[in-house]
């Protein structure tokens, strides 16, 4: 066979290739190349003889799984060139239902079917049935997927992955069989069933079903499960709650909060584990939130700390929540977080630095807070003492003495994200001694980022405090030979502490004419557009913007002198 093949070749040399009494490599050969032959005969011709062939490798017996299971992983592209094909007609749909679609839904519940043949029968399902018209889909698929999913004799767990892949195109009026499926294999002795029957569950949850469709349909079913005698799958149910909690009613809220309680009762470690960990989601919920205050949930808090002998992350995770809860225990709340903060586990430590600016917010009792930030902002890990170190100036204002020299250090620090959030906390050290300097070296930073910041604190600064010009600008002109970063900056600094003052301005633009003869390209750049800004047209300017003209080599620099000259002059 080559690989061009003509329409004749296809139909006279494919289907007899194909035969399971062919040796192995001419199967396969003609296996990779029958999507392009469906393709290039087309949906008509492709329906016979070809069709026919593909039908009697599915069915046999003597077929070995690894051919057969090849083949059915193919077959969505054929059902597509019979559905979907230019020349598609009622005949090669009738062809595809017969030979495709029908073999696909009996190897799901054949009992002489192997795993691997029912799970990819089911790929091939869930992959072809996009490729069904709205009848075929309707009074073939849906039937036969319905009475796979809801006969007890013939349920397979496969069926389930049919049923959640169809999915998309299921309506309401398929709801009931969907929720009866679901019941009987909640019935089911096998847990792995039941597994399957709560799948089901967290997907209708999250994916179709309203709060309706939920009551209606689902939570009779739902609220039996927390009482199944597998405990793996009562610790299902609890992970479930993440997706069912937000879809259903205040009062199947209670119901299962009431669950839930119980379980974190549970004899099986591995339950009240999973009662733990899906703690930070549930807790989300307003309704939840409620119960958890009106059943006064903080005596079961108290015992989940003492779960393993250990504080589980999670427990302190949801700490901010439980403050709002209950904020007479605050004391109690930031003592676990203390505690927590000398753990070894750097994932524990983390937690508390996560929430730590929440807490922050939230409690009056910030002694035991300074505490916790003092011991992660000088963390063992980089990561955390990285992140601690950006609420500096919270804790800084509650104790400056304390925490002025590591304040000092971060502002020397390369540490942008650091950095921009002291920028960002300029408006509350307006009082502090070392605020002129802390802003003015903000100013000259070589993150665009914080720079930009700081030049917005000056402006608004200035707006308070006229008397803080003289000192900023002053303080500017001493970096009018540091580096090219800061002689970069200094041209917007003398914008930002000039503009709206023509003394000032008169002081500035010397300066900045200066500088148009840096020899670093961007500082001359930044230069010019300081002077747009300024919208200075004094005849030294004028002068300066002449002269760059006539001899800048640099064209960037060239275009922006031209529009800066345009503009003033």
């Amino acid at each position: 066979m080559s690989n061009e093949d003509t329409p004749k070749v296809i139909l006279s040399t494919y289907p007899t290739n194909l035969m399971i009494n062919q040796p192995a490599t001419i199967r396969y050969q003609t296996l990779r190349k029958l999507v392009t032959g469906f393709e290039k005969v087309g949906a008509v011709a492709s329906s016979e003889k070809l069709t026919e062939a593909v039908f009697r490798v599915l069915i046999s017996n003597e077929a070995d799984k690894t051919y057969k299971d090849a083949l059915i992983q193919i077959v969505p592209k054929l059902v597509k060139v019979l559905m979907k094909g230019p020349d598609a007609d009622e005949k090669t749909k009738s062809r595809c239902i017969q030979c495709f679609i029908q073999p696909l839904s009996d190897f799901l519940v054949g009992t002489e079917s192997s795993a691997l043949i029912k799970s990819s029968a089911a790929r091939a399902l869930i992959a072809a049935y996009s490729y069904l018209d709205d009848d075929t889909f309707k009074y073939f698929l849906v039937p036969v997927v319905r009475g796979s999913f809801t006969e007890e004799d013939y349920q397979e767990t496969t069926v389930v992955d049919v049923v959640l892949g169809i999915m998309p195109r299921l309506v309401e009026s398929d709801y009931g069989w969907i929720a009866r499926g679901i019941e009987i294999f909640y019935g089911n002795e096998t847990y792995s069933y039941r597994k399957e029957a709560l799948r089901m569950i967290c997907y209708l949850a999250s994916n179709k079903f309203n709060k309706e469709a939920m009551q209606k349909y689902i939570m009779k079913i739902y609220l039996k499960i927390p009482h199944d005698k597998a405990w793996i799958i009562r610790r299902e149910f609890v992970r479930s709650m993440e997706y069912v909690i937000d879809k259903i009613f205040d009062e199947d809220v209670d119901s299962v909060y009431n669950q839930y309680i119980e379980l974190t009762h549970d004899e099986q470690k591995q339950v009240v584990a999973g009662c733990i960990e899906i703690l930070p989601t549930i807790i989300r919920n307003e309704r939840i939130q409620y119960k958890m205050k009106e059943l006064n949930f903080i005596d079961t808090f108290r015992k989940l700390t003492t779960f393993n002998d250990n504080v589980d992350v999670c427990l302190i995770k949801i700490i901010p929540y439980l403050i709002k809860l209950y904020p007479e225990e605050e004391e109690y709340f930031l003592n676990l977080m203390e505690k927590s903060c000398d753990s070894i586990e750097e994932i524990m430590r983390n937690t508390v630095n996560i929430i730590f600016k929440q807490v922050f917010d939230l409690a009056h009792n910030k002694n035991i807070l300074l505490n916790i930030f003092e011991k992660l902002a000088n963390d063992q890990s980089a990561g955390i003492k990285s992140e601690m170190r950006r609420y500096i100036c919270d804790v800084l204002s509650l104790d400056t003495g304390r925490f002025s020299d590591l304040f000092r250090s971060l502002v020397e620090e390369s540490n942008f994200r650091v950095k921009v959030s002291i920028a960002q906390h300029l408006p509350v050290l307006r009082t502090m001694s070392f605020y002129d300097d802390v802003l003015v070296k903000l100013t000259m930073s070589g993150f665009f980022g914080v720079r930009e910041v700081a030049l917005k604190e000056i402006e608004n600064c200035l707006k308070e405090n006229e008397s803080k010009r003289s000192i900023l600008f002053n303080q500017f002109l001493t970096y009018q030979k540091g580096n090219c970063h800061q002689r970069q900056a200094l041209a917007y600094a003398f914008v930002a502490v000039s503009k709206g003052n023509e003394e000032y301005t008169t002081k500035a633009t010397p300066n900045l004419i200066l500088m148009l003869d840096d020899p670093i390209s961007n500082v001359r750049i930044s230069t010019l557009i300081a002077l747009g800004k300024l919208h200075s047209s004094s005849q030294d300017v004028k002068f300066a913007l002449s002269t760059l003209l006539k001899n800048e080599h640099d064209t960037d620099v060239h275009n922006i002198a031209e529009q800066i000259y345009a503009r003033i002059c």
